[in-house]
């Protein structure tokens, strides 16, 4: 602006006249006058003469003014930049800021904007991360601030002006970044750029090959993307990739033959219309003779009462050898590969071991080659159980009727894997009680048993579940042999059944009956039959009213069936509980079956009853009922077995009806007829003894067979 002789208390020339030079911040124009300022410029200083000069800040105090268009102001105390400072207002010596208490000051004149540039990034798509904002920046005067936003100034972030941006974060897809710029004078430049950033590569679903061993040399590739894609390829085996045909947009395929039988890794790549490149791998076995193993233990659907160190026996056999076997399982909660052996010698028996809680699980072997190819048994996944709690028996109830060696007793088996239960009857001694030992019986079912004798007897229940976890409850019971009379003349047997007493009595009131309304029946049956026998019983009611009744099968005071059995297990009811009618012309209609005994022998009899009981009485502790008994007999006989074997048809129904063919009775009837003729006309007088032999097994053969039919 103009020069001095030294830096303070001094006096001012043109520049260059002195050695100091008083210089401002930017480029300016400085104009020494005779007179005044010309028009445009600014008054800044007055001066006397033009070197070696005092100074005025004062317009007209001296000749000469210092003048300049670059300024809108200048003067002593306004706000603006700091020129220099004055010892006096007029014919002063300047210096320094701070030097003398006049300071002038000028505000400078600045309508030009910063010049603001962003060099990276720029308007175009990238494959990779951007994180770095460069731009450059200048201003004519002075910059006095620079900031940036990421997201269309909803977040700006001031930065120094002039310094490049780094770390910062570009969105996938579109992103806007904006610049702003600021000079001292308030000019505000902004500048932005748009790019795209595409860095994820294209997601590939390998249709196929999947990663097992193929049976064969010749398997398609296939692969599907996410997103429109211009190429997809594969590499087998670290090969050159190969091109693959494209389907359509997202769909590529290739069938490959010739494949190798080994174990071969596969890399797909795919390349998206922006160039970024995709790509995933698969492994999977070309092997025509795949390894074979046989799982041997636990066999399929093995129940097993012990889960410690449970063996796992296998035999894999492959012909070029084994490198390793693996034993997978679901018993840790997911189905994964629990050990793994790597000697596995071929064609021998194999194990491994394993500590297992309760459960039902599955399990299978997995065996690779010598050459890399992985197979599982054929056999697929076996399941096992390993239970090792055994059955809860509870509630055994036994009902004991005096005068009858007869018990009939109930109870409680629970268990997951339920599988049999059976029962022994000892005696006071503590022996067994005839052929009452380990009877197997229906579960949960009542049953019936009949001691050989009247006395003191313990009855002991077992189940067992399918991995053979036993358990057992027993109870003490008494037969005895006094019946109780009740009053009222009629006779009544007294039943203690869970300590509960139930009086019952025979009816006067109803009747149970066969159809031709007897109280006893004969039944024939057929030996290791699987058909059982139907009869059918009526209900008849006496009394005024309706009245409801239930049928079951007893043993009270029947004769000893063969073999001691207990032959209400054979026994089943179309319905057990009856409605019947008032009208005694209308009696209840039901029906039983009877199946012989597996052990059953021909001759052997069995006897049971069919009571039909009314209760009458119901309370906490006692029952009183009443009831009507139908007596049955049954045996197993010769000619009902070869009827059944024969004609596969019953011999009679219910109602004595015969149920042969008629042809067949008919022509029976009349060959029988004919003979005992011939042999009583024909050859009486020829042959007597001959004809009376004759006469007599022709009688006994009719009387059978009318006997058995009707």
């Amino acid at each position: 602006m103009f020069s001095m002789y030294n830096a303070n208390n001094s006096h001012i020339a043109r520049c260059g006249y002195y050695n100091y030079s008083l210089c401002y911040q930017h480029t300016i124009t400085m104009n020494w006058r005779d007179g005044s300022c010309n028009a445009g410029e600014v008054f800044i200083l007055g001066a006397y003469k033009y070197n070696d000069s005092h100074v005025s800040s004062n317009t007209g105090y001296y000749n000469i003014s210092i003048c300049s268009p670059n300024f809108d102001s200048c003067s002593i105390g306004q706000r603006g930049d700091n020129i220099t400072t004055l010892y006096k207002t007029d014919n002063s010596h300047v210096g320094d800021v701070g030097y003398f208490n006049n300071t002038l000051r000028c505000l400078i004149v600045d309508t030009t904007y910063p010049n603001l540039t962003i060099m990276y990034p720029q308007n175009t798509t990238y494959t990779t991360d951007i994180s770095d904002l460069n731009y450059t920046v200048k201003d004519n005067i002075k910059m006095s601030a620079c900031w940036y936003s990421l997201d269309s100034a909803v977040t700006n972030t001031t930065t120094p002006c002039g310094t490049n941006v780094t770390g910062l974060i570009s969105t996938q897809g579109s992103n806007k970044w904006t610049m702003w710029a600021n000079d001292t004078s308030n000019n505000i430049n902004k500048t932005s750029v748009t790019f795209w950033k595409d860095t994820l590569a294209p997601t590939i679903t390998i249709v196929s090959p999947s990663a097992i061993t193929y049976q064969v040399t010749t398997v398609g590739f296939n692969v599907s993307t996410n997103e429109n894609t211009s190429w997809c390829g594969y590499s087998l085996n670290g090969a050159s990739n190969v091109s693959m045909t494209r389907f359509n947009e997202t769909y590529f395929n290739y069938t490959k033959t010739g494949l190798a039988e080994q174990s071969h890794n596969i890399i797909f790549s795919c390349n998206d219309t922006l160039g970024t490149m995709g790509s995933t791998s698969r492994i999977f076995g070309v092997d025509t003779t795949a390894p074979v193993i046989s799982l041997e233990y636990p066999t399929n659907n093995l129940y097993l009462a012990n889960g410690t160190n449970v063996y796992f026996n296998y035999t894999p056999t492959s012909a070029g050898g084994l490198s390793q076997c693996e034993l997978w399982g679901n018993w840790t909660g997911t189905w994964h590969n629990n050990l793994t052996n790597y000697s596995t010698p071929s064609a021998v028996t194999n194990t491994f071991s394993q500590n297992i809680t309760d459960g039902k699980y599955k399990w299978n072997i997995r065996c690779n080659s010598t050459t890399d190819v992985w197979d599982w048994s054929a056999q697929g996944n076996l399941t096992f159980t390993i239970d090792t709690i055994p059955p809860n028996l509870t509630n055994l109830d036994i009902s004991v009727t005096s005068g009858s060696q007869t018990i009939s007793f109930i109870y409680n088996a629970t268990d997951t894997n339920l599988d049999s239960c059976w029962y022994s009857i000892y005696d006071q001694n503590g022996l067994v009680d005839g052929l009452n030992n380990n009877i197997t019986i229906i579960c949960n079912q009542t049953r019936y048993a009949t001691t050989t004798a009247f006395g003191n007897y313990s009855l002991y229940v077992y189940a067992k579940d399918k991995a053979n976890n036993e358990d057992s409850i027993s109870k003490v019971f008494k037969t005895e042999q006094t019946a109780i009379i009740i009053g009222g003349g009629s006779t009544s047997e007294t039943i203690i059944v869970s300590e509960k007493i139930i009086t019952r009595g025979i009816s006067t009131n109803f009747s149970i009956t066969t159809l031709n309304y007897k109280s006893n029946m004969d039944v024939l049956l057929a030996k290791q039959s699987v058909r059982p026998r139907d009869k059918q019983f009526l209900i008849t009611n006496k009394a005024r009213d309706q009245l409801s009744v239930e049928v079951i099968c007893d043993l009270t005071d029947v004769n000893q069936s063969a073999n001691n059995v207990n032959i209400c297990d054979y026994i089943t009811f179309s319905q057990t509980k009856f409605i019947v009618s008032a009208n005694e012309e209308e009696p209840a209609r039901g029906t039983f079956s009877i199946l012989s005994p597996p052990n059953a022998n021909f001759g052997d009899k069995y006897y049971f009853n069919i009571l039909a009981i009314k209760k009458l009485d119901n309370s906490s502790n006692s029952t009183f009922e009443t009831f009507s008994k139908l007596s049955v007999s049954s045996e197993v006989s010769i000619l009902a077995t070869l009827f059944y074997k024969w004609s596969n048809i019953p011999l009679q129904d219910e109602e004595k009806e015969p149920k042969l063919a008629y042809p067949v009775i008919s022509l029976s009837l009349s060959l029988g007829i004919l003979s005992m003729a011939l042999a009583v006309f024909l050859l009486r007088k020829k042959y007597p003894l001959t004809s009376f032999l004759i006469g007599v097994v022709m009688f006994v053969f009719l009387f059978i067979l009318i006997g058995l039919t009707f």
